[in-house]
């Protein structure tokens, strides 16, 4: 009977070779060619599933059609994990027409896998996941607002979107099969491993490469892609109703392995695992790419049960934040930023209580913010960065806004920023000032002149960069100048401060004003010199910043840059004369 079999084999191959569809078509109608399905499975997929390739769809459809269909009989009748195993191998070639034409088959021979369904559907999953995480990313574009949804007419973007678009049906029917299972205690367990399995692969499709993808929604338009995020949180939601159950699943509260783990997901350049994994069946990146799809845009928010605790989901979210906005790429760092920023406007300005920054993250959500505000090209990012920093900051209670801005500028490295916080410390005085009396003692004397400190420094006294750090002592000078007026109560000890102030900071910045002043005379007479004398367009005359050199621009725009420096100086000299005679006056 087996040598039958392999001789029924062995003609179909024949007819297949010879592309007579009819015959092969004739053949496996015969009752005696029943019997292959059994005896000779494994010789029937590797006969078919080698027809199922790019070549033979574009130059013999007729023969792809009839090994199509072959293979999904094969999937009906053959037994089902080997046939399963043997048809995953196929799919494992990262072929997209082998991949796609095979997810049916597949289907079919994992469903009839009876009592095994939980761990044969993982090797499915996996082999799903193996081929999407293998697919090209588009190139970085830096693309902002309305040019993004130009995005969706990128070859490798319609590639993405098509194969999750064919992957999508294969959990639809996986999920129709736990909600038709019946109620007997086998059935049940088999139910929940079945879930379980379809919850853990659902969050890992929105690893690479979907979570490299844009996927906001601008009001007007929604991408395909945004469509397939929009299917997979659905899929998730059936299984788990309550949006914010999965969380509960994953321990978040070591940020610091976390972010180790997030950067070889964040990378482009890896290949596909061979392995399923057994760890990390929900990372803080997939956990982080959902609750931005869910609080950022909103996508079954109101699943969200009122029943937690408002801190809960701020501690939960910022965590994940933070991984976002310290990845790599412009479109990640916006999924945290928009992430961020859907939480926060859940809380009103004074609701989260100061204890709250014991915790690290906020260390990291401030870092991941800085990296954004002050190194992303993306102009938008830079932007909503910079106005979650103050939004992140006025969502605290007074004792709060003191701690949190001491962090920040502790952790600031660019003087934009700790001037920024400066003109944000003078908003947070002024409500403290409109108070007939001071609240907490984190804004008496002593406290308010430690934060003052850091604002007010020059490093290296009158040798200090001022162009460097021009931004943050404007913002100094603002401030302190603000304080001498509004303060004639002296209530925040300003009158003792300044007389600090006289010689540990106006004294060494006047120096340091015309020390600089005098230097950058020098430079702009170089520059004009060697403009006049030299045919070069570009000027090598040597400018520095701190330790960075400014590269040899061409002369016109080294001169700017010169007097940009020089007017700069002069509004550092005029804030502080201005602040000198209103020292003179109200003290």
């Amino acid at each position: 009977m087996m040598e039958n079999s392999e001789n029924l084999v062995k003609q179909l191959g024949e007819y297949l070779t010879a592309s007579d569809v009819n015959k092969a078509q004739q053949l496996i109608e015969e009752p005696s060619f029943e019997v292959c399905f059994n005896d000779c499975y494994w010789d029937l997929i590797t006969l078919t599933a080698d027809y199922l390739n790019n070549d033979v769809l574009a130059n013999n459809r007729c023969l792809f059609n009839f090994c199509e269909d072959l293979i999904n009989k094969i999937a009906e009748k053959c037994p089902p994990e080997e046939s399963l195993l043997q048809i995953i191998d196929y799919i494992e070639t990262l072929n997209d027409v082998t991949f796609t034409t095979l997810l049916k088959p597949m289907e079919k021979a994992v469903l009839r896998t009876g009592s095994k369904l939980g761990l044969s559907v993982e090797w499915c999953f996996h082999s799903i996941h193996r081929h999407l995480q293998s697919l090209p990313l588009p190139d970085d574009e830096n693309l902002e607002g309305e040019e993004r949804k130009l995005l969706d007419n990128d070859p490798s973007i319609q590639r993405i979107s098509s194969l999750y678009q064919t992957v999508l049906p294969f959990y639809d029917q996986l999920m129709q099969r736990v909600i038709e299972g019946n109620s007997s205690t086998c059935e049940k367990n088999n139910n929940n491993n079945l879930k379980e399995a379809i919850l853990c692969s659902s969050f890992r499709l929105f690893s690479k490469p979907l979570v490299f993808m844009d996927l906001e929604y601008d009001g007007k338009t929604k991408s395909s892609l945004r469509l397939v995020s929009e299917s997979i949180i659905g899929i998730i939601v059936t299984i788990s109703p309550d949006v914010y159950s999965v969380l509960h699943l994953r321990d978040l509260s070591a940020i610091t392995e976390d972010l180790r783990k997030s950067k070889e997901e964040f990378r482009t350049d890896t290949e596909p695992t061979d392995t399923f994994p057994a760890e990390d069946k929900f990372s803080a990146v997939t956990l982080g790419v959902y609750c931005y799809l869910i609080f950022g845009e909103g996508i079954k928010l109101e699943s969200l049960p009122q029943i937690y605790n408002p801190l809960f989901i701020l501690r939960k979210n910022l965590y994940l934040s933070a991984i976002l906005l310290k990845a790599p790429k412009s479109l990640i760092q916006r999924k945290g930023l928009l992430l961020l920023k859907g939480t926060l406007v859940r809380y009103s300005d004074f609701s989260i209580p100061d204890n709250e920054l014991e915790s690290t993250t906020y260390r990291h959500v401030i870092e991941g913010l800085y990296i954004v505000a002050i190194y992303c090209y993306e102009k938008d990012n830079r932007r909503l960065a910079v106005s979650l920093i103050k939004t992140l900051i006025f969502k605290f209670d007074l004792a709060g806004r003191y701690l949190i801005l001491m962090k920040m500028v502790k952790l600031a490295n660019h003087s934009g920023i700790v001037g920024y916080l400066a003109t944000l410390y003078k908003d947070i005085l002024t409500d403290v000032l409109d108070k007939p009396s001071i609240e907490t003692n984190y804004f008496t004397q002593k406290r308010i002149s430690c934060l003052l400190d850091l604002f007010c420094s020059l490093p290296n006294k009158a040798q200090t960069d001022l162009v460097e750090l021009s931004d943050q002592i404007i913002s100094s000078l603002n401030i302190i100048r603000y304080l001498v007026i509004r303060d004639k109560e002296n209530r925040t000890g300003i009158k003792q401060y300044v007389k600090k102030l006289q010689n540990n900071y106006f004294k060494p910045l006047h120096e340091g004003i015309n020390l600089s002043r005098a230097h950058y005379k020098v430079k702009l007479q170089d520059v004009e010199n060697e403009r006049r004398t030299r045919k070069s367009v570009t000027s090598s005359t040597p400018i520095f910043v701190g330790t960075d050199k400014v590269p040899n621009l061409p002369a016109d725009e080294k001169l700017f840059f010169i007097n940009s420096a020089l007017n700069g100086f002069d509004v550092m000299e005029s804030l502080l004369c201005r602040l000198n005679e209103c020292v003179s006056i109200y003290h």
